[in-house]
């Protein structure tokens, strides 16, 4: 199962990891883990190349567990801040909608930490 974490304190996200293989299909044909790879793509190549907002993002090449350090965001300008977290949200809506049509295979979860 494909497991994407979301860590927050007081509403904001400091963390999103996106961890484990959905087993829906055989590699090479499985469309629920090409539809979550795809959208982790496109939010790197947006947030980074397109927005240029710097988030760090790390990729343990033997897991392929995928962590964005995205409290960055909360030290940006606004307008800055304001499109890279609209990205996320999209990026988010998404990953719940292939988890209402997969639900075996993909879990969103969101782990609060309050101060």
């Amino acid at each position: 199962m494909i497991k994407v974490s979301l860590t927050e304190r007081d509403g904001v996200i400091l963390r999103l990891s996106v961890s484990g293989h959905s087993g829906f299909s055989d590699g090479g044909s499985d469309i629920v883990c090409a539809g979550v790879t795809a959208a982790v793509r496109l939010l790197e190549t947006t947030l980074n190349d397109v927005l240029l907002l710097g988030i760090p993002c790390t990729v343990d090449e033997k897991t392929a567990d995928i962590t964005f350090e995205t409290a960055k965001l909360y030290e940006l300008p606004s307008q800055a801040s304001a499109s890279g977290k609209a990205v996320i949200r999209g990026f988010l809506n998404l990953l719940s909608q292939l988890e209402s049509e997969y639900p075996e295979f993909i879990k969103v979860l969101e782990v609060q930490h309050n101060a």
